[in-house]
């Protein structure tokens, strides 16, 4: 057995201590998720209409999604990142096979998961995460690695800290194909693996990557990203100019203004390309 595993100890939430360090997130925070993390995405991150698809399901099925800081993660534990791969703008979901593959790699690892973590902010990613924490029964951490969209698995702060992306679990969009990759050369590998098996498979794929230990999960995310984007999310909804307040909440500022007239489409083997006029 190799020392990664060795070094990744087994922990289930069992206590009720353990139980007090989560926020139960309702059915408007996950909404105001949506829009959030939509926001801070810059584009990316799927299409908004799956992450609200996403809450539906998780209140029709009485699953409860509990948010956890940061620091309230024991350092002897393993987080697992989740994320979609994908090149289009509106996908198929399975949530069986996103447990699915995150099951795998825990399989893999001989370990479960204490947690789950979302990849990048998005619509729809980081709602995939909250989904996958909540239909295995643990929480979401409010931390992930990019604070918006990133187009590539390797663009996250993780690679600043030689964070390793393998091993990882790759499934289509109804787990009829599973691959375990259990290592590879580098970084952009890991991304051109998971990237090419996404278009090979309808240009989609989940991934569960980059275990991180506890300890970590503590440095290395961006934390309280989960958290400000609900806030976000409610400020969209409540404020009598959402913009202002969101620019105020952000500390930005406006670029200009104006209306998209046109938007055109080019799926290509990797990406989805978009022109706005």
């Amino acid at each position: 057995m190799s020392k990664r595993k060795n070094c990744l100890p087994k922990h289930v939430l069992t206590t009720k201590q353990e139980r007090d360090l989560l926020k139960k997130l309702s059915h408007q925070d996950l909404i105001n998720l949506v829009d959030g993390a939509a926001t801070f995405s810059a584009g990316g991150g799927g299409d908004p209409e799956t992450g609200y698809t996403i809450v539906d399901g998780l209140a029709e099925g009485g699953y409860e999604a509990n948010l956890i800081d940061p620091s309230e993660v024991p350092d002897d534990t393993i987080v697992i990142n989740f994320a979609c791969v994908v090149a289009t703008t509106t996908v198929a979901y399975d949530s069986n096979a996103t447990a699915k593959t995150l099951q795998l790699l825990e399989e893999y690892l001989g370990r479960k998961a204490y947690a789950v973590i979302p990849i990048e902010l998005g619509g729809a990613n980081t709602l995939i995460a909250v989904d996958v924490a909540a239909r295995l029964g643990i929480p979401i951490v409010d931390a992930d690695g990019a604070g918006r969209a990133i187009p590539e698995v390797h663009l996250k702060v993780y690679t600043i800290d030689d964070i390793p992306i393998a091993p990882m679990a790759v499934a289509d969009v109804h787990a009829h194909n599973l691959v375990l990759v259990k290592e590879t050369l580098d970084f952009k590998s890991a991304e051109r693996i998971a990237r090419t098996l996404a278009t090979e498979w309808g240009q989609i794929a989940y991934t569960a990557r980059r275990a991180l230990v506890g300890k970590c999960v503590k440095t290395s995310p961006i934390s309280h990203t989960l958290s400000r984007s609900m806030r976000i999310g409610m400020l969209l909804r409540k404020a009598v100019d959402p913009i202002r307040a969101v620019l105020k909440e952000t500390n930005g500022f406006r670029l200009f203004e104006g209306v998209v007239d046109k938007i055109e489409r080019d799926k290509g083997w990797l990406y989805m390309d978009k022109h706005c006029a």
